[in-house]
């Protein structure tokens, strides 16, 4: 049968597929080579298939002292992208997926709700992990998103590390296998979790092993792998503590500390004894440390935050400089915003916002909710940058973008196609986008950090131009794309 038939609801085997094999295979035979699922690269680690459901199930047959098997069933309802089929273009859908990669780069979290509302990746883990593989996208931001605490990193990191066969794996060759593509935070809670999530991951595709029969005794590399490993640890909490165990070990014996404060070997198998009880058997510790010892690992180095290494300048480069028609600093005010939590208000688009996007952001809301600002917001003669205004990005006559600087990604963008040029005060540098006549009102669609996004409507978009010698750029820049009269363009 053919690979692009569609179905009664026209919808095609690629689309309806979220097993990541059979869709290589799809992908591979159709020759469809969307950036929704591209194929992996030969250096990737190799995949199985996700586990179903029924493989997530206790056992029935447990005998006493034994714990259950681990269980996860994540609750997942995938969303609809913001732009519609109809609006669907292959040069709009170009644009996007470039720009996807640029945000990756600066805000993971940002970049996948950019990703999913632009509809360049369809919103499925499977899905997204494979975007991310497939387009080398920066392991530190990958590490960073998928260690945070949100349900939407949990999900993802369940699937990256699932997506890469662990059977018959040890500790060493595990961790090695299932951090290609991805550098781990140096944050102690960060850590933890990746390493759980991993855990979780090796013990359940070997408990579905043992269940089909194909669990192999295997040793290699100088360390107890597969079967033997998993008889030997007894249970995935201790599992847990040693791939975490392991990581610290690593950073300890190659960190640039003073040869007195690193471990030996008895000391790391000593910290595995508790109340005289040896808790993870020498026969398992002792080949580990004589790997490590010998040199580092790379996939095991820990990367510092994204922050860390970011420095900011006025000569900063425009992170969407190379897809970018206009660019430039302008006080953004949004009239009449209802951001589903408050009555309308006038508020601005830049520090304001930012304090109700936390608000928005999962896990922040009781804690975080902003106060109400006053009603009297008026627009500045002349804003500060970087204090009082935002950076704009005019992208192809399709998109407008809002960061808070030129090396930032995006807090939020603006479908142009949506909205019309209603007013031009030039004294004051001033331009109004009003809604189109179909919707009646702007919608901003705000990109929030834990991958989600929300969409805030207002009666008019107001923009001041900071540097008045551009306000007839942005002025013809936004006439074709947002429409506008001619008296409009006589500046």
């Amino acid at each position: 049968a053919e690979a692009t038939l569609p179905s009664n609801t026209g919808q095609s085997p690629l689309e309806l597929c979220t097993d990541t094999s059979t869709r290589q295979l799809i992908v591979l035979h159709s020759g469809d080579a969307r950036p929704a699922a591209p194929m992996l690269p030969h250096s990737a680690a190799p995949v199985v298939a996700p586990v179903s459901s029924e493989d997530c199930l206790q056992e029935d047959s447990k005998g006493e002292g034994e714990k259950p098997e681990i269980r996860y069933e994540p609750f997942f309802i995938p969303r609809k992208a913001v732009f519609g089929d109809c609006e669907r273009e292959a040069r709009l859908d170009a644009l996007c997926d470039r720009l996807s990669q640029k945000f990756f780069e600066q805000h993971g979290g940002r970049a996948l709700a950019f990703m999913v509302a632009s509809g360049v990746v369809r919103d499925f883990p499977v899905d997204l992990i494979i975007y991310l593989r497939a387009h080398e996208c920066s392991p530190r931001e990958i590490g960073w998103f998928l260690s945070e605490d949100f349900s939407l990193a949990k999900i993802l990191r369940m699937e990256f590390f699932n997506s890469v066969r662990l059977l018959d794996t040890g500790v060493l060759s595990a961790l090695c296998f299932a951090l290609l593509g991805l550098r781990l935070p140096l944050d102690l809670q960060r850590l933890d979790r990746c390493m759980w999530s991993l855990a979780e991951c090796w013990w359940r595709q070997h408990i579905r092993a043992r269940r089909d029969g194909v669990l192999n005794t295997f040793k290699g590399s100088g360390e107890i792998s597969g079967k033997h490993l998993a008889e030997l640890i007894g249970s995935v909490e201790d599992l847990h503590e040693l791939f975490f165990s392991t990581v610290i070990l690593h950073w300890n014996l190659h960190a640039p500390l003073p040869q007195s404060q690193r471990l030996t070997a008895s000391d790391w198998i000593e910290m595995h004894r508790v109340g005289g009880v040896q808790i993870v058997r020498e026969e398992v510790l002792s080949p580990i440390y004589e790997v490590l010892a010998k040199a580092p690992l790379d996939p095991l180095l820990l990367g510092p935050s994204p922050g860390d290494e970011r420095v900011e300048g006025p000569a900063a480069r425009s992170l969407c400089g190379s897809e970018a028609t206009l660019e430039g600093w302008a006080s953004v005010q949004g009239d009449g915003l209802q951001m589903g939590l408050e009555d309308p208000l006038q508020l601005p688009l830049h520090n304001g916002l930012e304090e109700n996007i936390s608000s928005l952001c999962e896990g922040t809301f009781s804690g975080r909710r902003p106060k109400r600002p006053s009603h009297a917001v008026q627009v500045l003669a002349a804003p500060t940058p970087r204090r009082e205004a935002a950076w704009l990005t005019f992208c192809n006559d399709s998109l407008l973008l809002l960061s808070l600087g030129p090396a930032h990604c995006p807090f939020a963008f603006l479908k142009l196609k949506e909205v019309k040029l209603a007013d031009v005060d030039p004294g004051r540098a001033l331009l109004s986008l009003n809604g189109s006549s179909e919707r009646g009102r702007v919608e901003l669609v705000l990109l929030l950090p834990d991958g989600r996004w929300h969409t805030c409507s207002m009666h008019a978009l107001v923009i001041q131009v900071l540097d008045v010698s551009q306000l007839k750029n942005w002025v013809l820049s936004f006439a074709p794309a947002a429409g506008a009269s001619k008296s409009l363009l006589q500046i």
